[in-house]
């Protein structure tokens, strides 16, 4: 088993549904479904070149368990955070209370929020954040992410007959991937880290740990 032979950044998945559904969908559902889409296209593009994987032999292991069941590949998913906040600030500014048109939060975002300091303050530290008080909208649409991530991966075989897995530990990759990602819809500037693992973004206000995980119960 490999439960880390690749990483999937989320947050760019997301990033690219909302560039190219959100100035052209009618509703934050319909948004949704495109993330959905782009959420199946990375994960063909993550799994495709896994063929002919070597694995070195390892027959002492295998005295002790039956290797056959044990085949199965594992993607971390990165920048969950990232995604959640950046799903739940175009849900609040763009569809609910339209007080941003799609083109101009992805204007801004080229501009790396440039000449657009007001709105990057208000996604950054008025709009709801995963893990934080008033954030329960984020914290949903990160288990919207994560079903989408796991149902794109759901029924793919590896090279050994084995399943993908999809899962939320990042090792190094939230801020490899960090570095490449521009500027997205929650604030967050191009190339900041995201948060490790499954925690909050690093400019949430947070309560404590507690209070984090309180809003996952």
């Amino acid at each position: 088993e490999i439960p880390n032979i690749a990483a999937l950044n989320l947050a760019d998945v997301v990033n690219r549904a909302i560039r190219k559904y959100a100035p052209h969908v009618q509703n934050f559902d319909e948004l949704l479904t495109g993330m959905r889409q782009e959420m199946m296209v990375a994960c063909d593009a993550l799994t495709a070149p896994m063929k002919n994987v070597y694995q070195l032999p390892s027959s002492f292991a295998d005295l002790l368990r039956d290797s056959r069941k044990y085949r199965n590949f594992g993607s971390h998913g990165v920048g969950i955070a990232t995604a959640a906040d950046s799903l739940a600030a175009v849900k609040k500014y763009v569809f609910d209370e339209k007080s941003v048109t799609a083109e101009e939060l992805i204007a801004a975002m080229d501009e790396n929020f440039a000449n657009s300091p007001e709105l990057l303050h208000r996604l950054r530290y008025e709009a709801p954040k995963m893990g934080c008080e008033g954030g329960e909208m984020a914290a949903e649409l990160s288990k919207d992410v994560l079903y989408a991530f796991s149902d794109a991966l759901a029924g793919r075989k590896n090279c050994f007959g084995g399943i993908w897995r999809a899962g939320t530990g990042t090792a190094m990759m939230y801020l490899r991937h960090a570095n490449v990602t521009g500027a997205t819809a929650d604030g967050r500037l191009a190339g900041e880290s995201f948060g490790a693992n499954f925690s909050p973004s690093l400019f949430a206000k947070t309560a404590g740990p507690i209070t984090v995980c309180e809003h996952f119960s």
